[in-house]
């Protein structure tokens, strides 16, 4: 289990560029749908056509469609800002080294080669770096799951 919690944190944060983007995306497409709702009709005021007695059956149907397009939407992009946040927060409590290492290797897509030579310091040390900053991500995505996974259960008699 110990591997999960690790291999899902680099899972995120090899993604991240595409969560932000799939936010602005999101957020364009609930911005369209608010402004074309697609439902046009004749007021039908005073005629009983339907339940709620405003407007005919196929177009409460639309905006009934919409609306919960609309709300799907909704609960996608505060699902999406909660993660890059959770994301954003764990990685301003890393250290510079370790943050800028992310950086390079997570979100501009670097190798060790270029990493360790850009920050001077061996590939096998941004490795270690790489990976206890990886621990550290992990607890803030995870929370205390994340950090008993690394703590041997230790029980008294």
């Amino acid at each position: 289990m110990k591997a999960d919690y690790y291999k899902g944190t680099e899972k995120i944060l090899y993604n991240y560029n595409y969560l932000k983007a799939n936010l602005e995306i999101k957020l364009k497409e609930l911005h369209e749908i608010q402004l074309d709702d697609g439902v046009i009709a004749i007021n039908y005021e005073g005629v009983s056509t339907c339940k709620t007695y405003k407007i005919s059956q196929p177009i409460e149907a639309a905006a009934i469609l919409n609306l919960e397009m609309i709300n799907s939407i909704t609960q996608n992009i505060k699902k999406l800002k909660s993660k890059i946040n959770s994301i954003e927060m764990s990685l301003s409590l890393l250290s510079d080294e370790e943050r800028e290492i992310i950086q390079m290797k997570y979100f501009d897509s670097m190798n060790w080669i270029q990493i360790s030579d850009k920050i001077n310091i061996s590939e096998r040390q941004a490795h270690r770096i790489k990976h206890n900053a990886i621990n550290k991500i992990k607890i803030g995505l995870f929370g205390i799951r994340a950090l008993e996974e690394d703590m041997p259960i230790i029980r008294s008699i």
